[in-house]
């Protein structure tokens, strides 16, 4: 779920933007809400463990011969690896993959890298 808010003081496209608002709905209904708020409360708990972890696995790797360069974070709970040559118009290395670390526990992420790299 997707939530935000636009601010501008631009009267054209906030009309647009109301216009749009309109027709396409920008109110959420009250589960959509529940959902918001229940993933506010755990945010900060969240954010710090994914902080810890990405840590933990990026001092793990750094210096490793076979790393790729830090990338962007894909901003789930889980982590997430992406081979982004895999498509045709895709200017990054062939090698290169993002990896973005959630919540899980970083000795297990550091055991499944350190196994994948091995299989390289």
């Amino acid at each position: 779920m997707i939530l935000g808010a636009v601010v501008s003081r631009d009267a054209s496209l906030l009309a647009d933007l109301r216009a749009w608002r309109s027709s396409g709905g920008g109110i959420p209904g009250p589960f959509e809400a529940w959902l918001a708020l229940r993933g506010l409360k755990t945010l900060p708990l969240r954010i710090a463990r994914q902080s810890a972890s990405a840590l933990a696995v990026a001092d793990h790797l750094a210096g490793h011969p076979r790393v790729i360069l830090p990338a962007t974070s894909f901003g789930g709970v889980e982590s997430t690896w992406e081979r982004r040559a895999r498509w045709p118009a895709e200017t990054a290395p062939p090698g290169l993959i993002r990896l973005s670390v959630g919540v899980e526990p970083a000795a297990d992420l550091i055991t499944d890298i350190d196994q994948a790299l091995g299989v390289l």
